[in-house]
């Protein structure tokens, strides 16, 4: 389960980066946000409804008091596809942004994908607890 999240993960900045319009970049983030395939080309569709199913399977594999660590990962999915649009934008836009800006969006995408990765090998492999309820919900809500 780690490797697929971590594929699609690496897939899913690839597609902001090089693969997708900036419309199309828009567009995927915008169902990422709403869980909503609409509007999309075929491929990006596909590869959203991927991501989806990730997402369900990896619940699928948890114990019952651990699924709720799904709507975490959801979340950071959320974020992490907001990160990659605004570097799309400034891409797009040949923007050169600021230390600050850059700081902001790459901070908290290395804390998206930091949390995801350990949350999915801590809950795959049965590894307990890393974070507490509260510490996860302080994080990630």
């Amino acid at each position: 389960m780690f490797a697929k999240i971590y594929s699609l993960l690496s897939l899913l900045d690839d597609t902001y980066d090089v693969h997708a319009t900036l419309d199309e970049c828009h567009k995927l983030t915008e169902a990422i946000r709403r869980r909503l395939a609409d509007g999309m080309i075929v491929h990006l569709r596909k590869f959203y409804l991927r991501l989806l199913g990730t997402l369900e399977d990896f619940e699928d594999e948890l114990q019952p008091k651990e699924r709720y660590r799904v709507a975490y990962n959801s979340k950071a999915v959320k974020v992490l596809s907001e990160s990659y649009l605004q570097e799309a934008k400034w891409s797009h836009d040949n923007c050169k942004p600021t230390f600050k800006q850059q700081a902001k969006v790459y901070t908290v995408r290395g804390i998206y994908l930091g949390y995801t990765h350990g949350r999915t090998l801590q809950a795959t492999n049965g590894l307990g607890r890393l974070l507490s309820k509260k510490a996860e919900d302080a994080l990630v809500i």
